[in-house]
């Protein structure tokens, strides 16, 4: 058999695995709900019901509803209702990441084993194992293709016109990516200003002419039209400049920027300081050797081994759920391979630069945006890794590379016996936590529960969460809820009600508002239409009502005054606890107490 046919057995190996992964993957997306996949949703649907962006809703991560908006109204168009909504969303996802799979395959001109390593990586990975369209999947997919045209040898005007479109999708999701914008921008004024100063002759490359920063530039502001044009058609500047101030200082974001990037360097190191103490002596030593790229077998051993020991270590230091740990943690291990793999093969080339300084950017700008910092992080940081595994094993060919032909097959046959034992562990933690790893840490067992209705359904999940669920809509049900009331959602893990519903939100967030009741008082005192006539809050346990934020609920009810009479005036503290205490079937104690409990963020025991 010819090396060429032995490749093409290589080559379609590779495809097979890739069709089996779909399948599970396919079987993966009917299986679980998760609270953070319902917050997306339903921020979506508070404005395919007609509240303004940037105006009704003061959470500062809207702006991506607008990206899943189209396909939540063809949706509507065609079903008529939210039912089923969930997993058509998550299917909406995989598509994408098939897409965009393939487009980087063939467009990629890397060595075959090399590069499915890499994209496999891609396909197999999802941020928080969330498997929908959000702005922490849209930005990951949409620098894989950014990257991926960049890469290009033979760019067209279209390829930058995307690559436009591209970055501005990813603003959208995350407007802290606006910063790779600016990046590129400096790169390309500086540039072009060295080489003028310099009398250079030598060719520049594509991207760095001010024509492609210019069609760059216009696929963006083509994206940032239409945003426009949907943001002005339900209100105007006035409301939006008047709104932001509370936008920005929304609660559960109260770390400043400045704070944030003060923070960055000491968070990452505290956070791996296992790790990096050993990076950073093997890339020391790596330096100061001359004949580093003799010893390259030695140094990477040496810093796979201390990451072996060192991941350990840091991930037994974290107590939260595995799946999205497991996963994640080991995506910024790929941050110092990548350096490893610049200093011993003296190659600071374009690749790189793009590649693993743009991926570092990428992993930044998901730092700033969130409060979660290390999962999102590590989480952006798998677009640094699916290109550094690309290069790193394509460099790890050319370590047994020789101009015989009999040579190269055999270097090609031990390195897929290396590359084999990479995917293999590599790529197979991965797709652990993909398929096994669900909310709230439920076993794949326990998904025996079909979700037969409401935006759920199509889904198996746990018969407890089932039934807690489809209680919720009977009682949703028996209060006759229609178009004319405002709904008030006071438990996060309840969002798919909103969902449920087709009322207006009473509520500053969706749902992920924190119970500030100076921030609720401010909203209805914007919008005294706001003011609910419905409030949820779910079902309720002793442990639930002994909880500090039971008392942070009815307290930021009372002094926001999202509780009024039928004439709309305030209720008193004393008819308010009447009421919630027949409510929740218990006695209340002290309850002008829990005004100093709210106010000085103390833990009291306000209920017997």
């Amino acid at each position: 058999m010819t090396l060429s046919k032995k490749y093409r057995y290589f080559k379609a190996l590779y495809f097979v695995v890739f069709a089996l992964l779909l399948i599970l993957f396919i079987g993966n997306i009917f299986l679980d709900t998760n609270t953070d996949e319902f917050h997306y949703l339903a921020t979506t649907y508070r404005f395919y019901l007609g509240d303004a962006m940037l105006v009704d809703d003061w959470s500062p991560e809207q702006m991506n509803a607008v990206l899943l908006l189209p396909f939540f109204t063809l949706y509507h168009l065609i079903v008529g209702s939210n039912t089923g909504i969930v997993l058509y969303f998550r299917f909406l996802y995989l598509i994408m990441k098939v897409l965009v799979f393939f487009y980087c395959y063939r467009t990629l001109k890397i060595n075959e084993p090399a590069k499915m390593a890499g994209l496999m990586l891609y396909f197999c990975f999802t941020p928080y194992n969330v498997n929908t369209l959000s702005y922490n999947t849209i930005p990951i997919s949409m620098f894989m293709l950014i990257f991926t045209i960049v890469l290009k040898e033979n760019q067209s005007a279209w390829d930058h016109l995307f690559t436009g479109i591209f970055l501005a999708i990813a603003v959208l999701s995350n407007p802290f990516c606006l910063l790779l914008y600016i990046a590129y921008v400096l790169i390309v004024i500086i540039t072009n200003i060295v080489r003028k100063f310099k009398a250079q002759k030598n060719s520049l490359d594509i991207t760095l002419h001010f024509r492609s920063l210019g069609l760059i530039t216009l696929g963006a502001a083509l994206v940032a039209l239409v945003f426009a044009i949907y943001i002005f058609s339900n209100t105007n500047l006035t409301e939006i400049l008047r709104t932001l101030p509370h936008i920005i200082a929304e609660p559960d974001h109260d770390t400043t920027i400045l704070e944030k990037i003060q923070k960055y360097p000491m968070y990452e190191w505290n956070t791996y300081k296992p790790i990096m103490r050993w990076s950073l002596f093997v890339l020391i030593l790596t330096i100061f050797d001359r004949k580093r790229e003799k010893h390259r077998y030695f140094l990477f051993a040496l810093l796979f081994i201390g990451y072996f020991f060192g991941y350990k270590k840091v991930y037994l230091g974290y107590k939260d759920g595995y799946f999205y740990l497991l996963v994640n943690m080991i995506m910024f291990l790929w941050v110092y391979i990548g350096l490893m793999t610049m200093i011993i093969f003296k190659k600071l080339d374009k690749y790189f630069l793009v590649t693993w300084c743009g991926g570092m950017i990428f992993a930044f700008c998901a730092y700033l945006s969130t409060n979660t910092v290390f999962y999102a992080t590590t989480a952006a940081a798998s677009v640094l890794a699916v290109f550094t595994i690309m290069r790193t094993i394509d460099y790890a060919i050319l370590m047994f590379h020789d101009t015989d032909e009999t040579s190269h097959y055999k270097a090609q046959k031990r390195c897929s016996i290396i590359i084999s034992g990479i995917c293999i562990c590599f790529i197979g933690l991965i797709l652990y936590g993909r398929l096994f790893g669900f909310w709230e840490e439920a076993s794949l067992s326990d998904m025996t529960a079909y979700n037969s209705y409401g935006p759920t359904a199509g889904l198996y999940t746990s018969q407890e969460k089932w039934d807690d669920m489809d209680h919720t809509y009977h009682t949703l049900d028996s209060l006759e809820i229609d178009s004319s009331d405002t709904y008030f959602c006071g438990n996060a893990v309840y969002a798919y009600t909103y969902m449920y519903l087709d009322s207006q939100y009473g509520t500053p967030g969706t749902p992920f508002f924190h119970l500030d009741y100076k921030r609720l008082n401010r909203y209805y005192d914007t919008f005294p239409e706001r003011f609910p006539t419905v409030i949820f809050y779910g079902e309720y346990t002793n442990k639930d009502l002994k909880s500090s934020f039971i008392m942070e609920l009815k307290t930021a009810l009372h002094l926001s005054g999202a509780i009024r009479r039928i004439d709309g005036t305030r209720i008193d503290l004393a008819t308010l606890v009447d009421v919630l205490s027949r409510t929740f079937n218990v006695r209340i104690n002290n309850p002008e107490q829990c005004h100093h409990t709210l106010i000085n963020r103390k833990l009291r025991d306000a209920f017997s």
